[in-house]
């Protein structure tokens, strides 16, 4: 259980430290504010708007970039001594340490979505060798929060939208089950549960992403699943560990009837239920 404004809350939870040498720059020109990001893509917004901005330019506008471009660098050893640090005010609560995205957030913003959908057609060999380099960077964090004694990583990829997946199971599963379970043997190795959380509905990859190692989701809009085969996959994945960490639905306040409804679904879940409450609509972004 996960509630705000110290209330009941079995979770302690870390983000990963910077990587070296890294320092955000931000800069305003007009009413859009610039920044960057530690791939070396530049963002925008607007000033005085939405918290999150859009890709302006990515870091690989051509595919000739690739082989110079350089990962942000995560020291294994300076990192795992930080969080095991960190963690250790966690008491007997739950350990978690966000990694931040995942191999498809992070691919899409080097390319910008709209390229790297097209990506997927065109310049498939490429694309593969640039997921391979961002693994790279995600087995180093699996590593660290493993030695640092965390119970379990989250990662953040959003992979649909209010009705459908960006992808079709061929292939949007494919890349979810490749990525995902060629990062996740690491978490494996340090006996790392695997939370994930994802807005919109991707029930087209939820089987793949299962088979992949993933334990628990966090969907920001339960209710766009159908709850009877939701709770099928979760109940029939053969997942030994993943059995109390498979679904975790957020109740907003606020929302009415939508919210009212997928809550009443929630005992189909039985022992598969872990719930956590927003404090605003706003402070998701």
């Amino acid at each position: 259980m996960t509630f705000s404004r110290d209330r009941l809350n079995d979770m302690f939870s870390v983000g990963f430290p910077a990587p070296a040498g890294y320092e955000r720059k931000r800069w305003t020109e007009g009413n859009i504010e610039y920044y960057d990001d530690m791939w070396g893509n530049v963002w925008q917004r607007l000033v005085g708007g939405c918290a999150g901005g859009e890709i302006w330019r990515p870091a690989i506008t051509d595919w000739a970039q690739l082989k110079d471009f350089r990962a942000p660098t995560f020291n294994l050893a300076a990192c795992t001594a930080e969080l095991r640090t960190r963690l250790a005010e966690a008491g007997d609560r739950f350990r978690v340490v966000g990694v931040g995205g995942w191999i498809f957030a992070d691919a899409r913003y080097l390319r910008k979505l709209e390229v790297y959908l097209q990506d997927l057609a065109l310049f498939p060999d490429e694309l593969r060798r640039l997921h391979r380099l961002i693994c790279g960077v995600y087995e180093t964090k699996i590593r660290a929060a493993g030695e640092a004694g965390a119970d379990a990583i989250m990662f953040c990829e959003t992979w649909g939208r209010r009705r459908v997946c960006f992808l079709v199971r061929r292939c949007g599963g494919s890349i979810s089950r490749r990525n995902t379970g060629g990062c996740l043997p690491w978490r494996m190795k340090n006996g790392l549960k695997v939370l994930m959380h994802s807005c919109g509905k991707n029930d087209a990859i939820v089987p793949d992403l299962l088979k992949a190692g993933v334990n628990c989701f966090q969907f920001d809009q339960p209710t766009v699943y159908d709850q009877e085969w939701l709770a099928t996959q979760l109940a029939t994945s053969g997942r030994p560990c993943g059995r109390r960490w498979t679904f975790k639905p957020f109740c907003r306040r606020g929302i009415g009837n939508s919210s009212k409804a997928g809550a009443r679904t929630m005992p189909k879940f039985q022992r598969r239920l872990h719930r956590q409450e927003l404090r605003d609509l706003p402070g998701i972004g």
